[in-house]
């Protein structure tokens, strides 16, 4: 949660035009509502555990416990799902960007929350509808890990391709078509790789253990490995809230990286006549940069 609110405080002032400071407006949209997301969800986990403790060890699955933790399981899921979707959603605008096309926040927003409640009124609704129990049966419990996982699969293969593509763009769209870098602009894409490398680092990070932990339990249930699975289960219960902190690092940024962010503003601003809804980057170093190569061919920005 500190995480989640660290990553949508104010970025400290910048001595940049407003041209310069409209790059990555998109990108900005969806780390405030991927920290949101991000937010709610540790939210619910952590009143969760007080209500769990406040019962004791054992929450009996009937009447309005039953209710309580039913309303818990479709929070947590709701706003996961949806940290799942913005994080697709930043690597497919940066791909976009990279294009040279404009990524649309309506769409982002109308299949990141529709996606989230179908997966969570579904997955949820076969575990505990219609006699509002708590379903044990293979039939109930497979569609709800089934739509857990998918997000989570999706991200994880989907997100380092298109990070790699954007990368192999960048170096297109740096170069003006060329094939030649300078020091500074070799530097530049690697500081870029780097966050892209992070950011998927962080998502694995997080979530692995959860489809592990999926594979475990319906590969090996007949010998399930006990202290391995609890083993798993705490690690999990320390990596998926930490999400949050380790987003607010690598989006917002660390200070070693301010130099960079702000001289691929400044490579942007010098290659085209219109603000362009770019990669977000901090732009809170003193630091002036004067490119090497001072002007490129509008046409990679049409």
């Amino acid at each position: 949660m500190i995480g989640a609110t660290y990553q949508v405080l104010p970025s400290p002032p910048s001595n940049l035009s407003v041209r310069h400071r409209s790059i990555g407006h998109t990108q900005k949209a969806i780390i405030n509502w991927l920290a949101m997301a991000d937010f709610f969800a540790a939210s619910g986990i952590l009143l969760r555990s007080a209500f769990w403790l406040w019962k004791g060890d054992i929450v009996h699955q009937d009447g309005w416990n039953l209710i309580v933790c039913a309303i818990f399981a479709i929070w947590i899921r709701f706003f996961y799902t949806a940290t799942f979707m913005w994080t697709l959603f930043y690597a497919v605008d940066v791909y976009l960007v990279c294009k040279q096309r404009k990524g649309n926040q309506k769409y982002y927003h109308a299949v990141t929350w529709l996606v989230s409640f179908v997966m969570t009124s579904v997955g949820l609704g076969t575990l505990y509808l219609p006699e509002f129990q708590c379903h044990t049966g293979p039939a109930r419990v497979l569609p709800n890990y089934l739509l857990s996982y998918i997000p989570i699969v999706l991200v994880m293969f989907i997100n380092p391709l298109l990070y790699y593509l954007s990368s192999r763009n960048l170096r297109i769209l740096i170069t003006g078509g060329l094939g030649q870098l300078t020091y500074l602009e070799h530097n530049l894409l690697a500081t870029l790789k780097e966050k892209f490398f992070c950011i998927v680092l962080v998502f694995y990070v997080c979530w692995l253990p959860n489809v592990l932990n999926g594979i475990m339990l319906w590969g090996f249930w007949d010998g399930l490995p006990r202290k391995f699975i609890i083993g798993l289960w705490y690690v999990m219960a320390v990596v998926n809230p930490l999400q949050a902190v380790l987003n607010s690092l690598v989006y917002k940024g660390w200070d070693d990286c301010r130099i960079s962010w702000r001289e691929f503003k400044a490579i942007i601003c010098c290659c085209t006549d219109q603000p362009h809804s770019g990669l977000i980057l901090d732009s809170s170093s003193e630091h002036q940069f004067t490119p090497e190569r001072p002007t490129f061919s509008t046409n990679h920005f049409d």
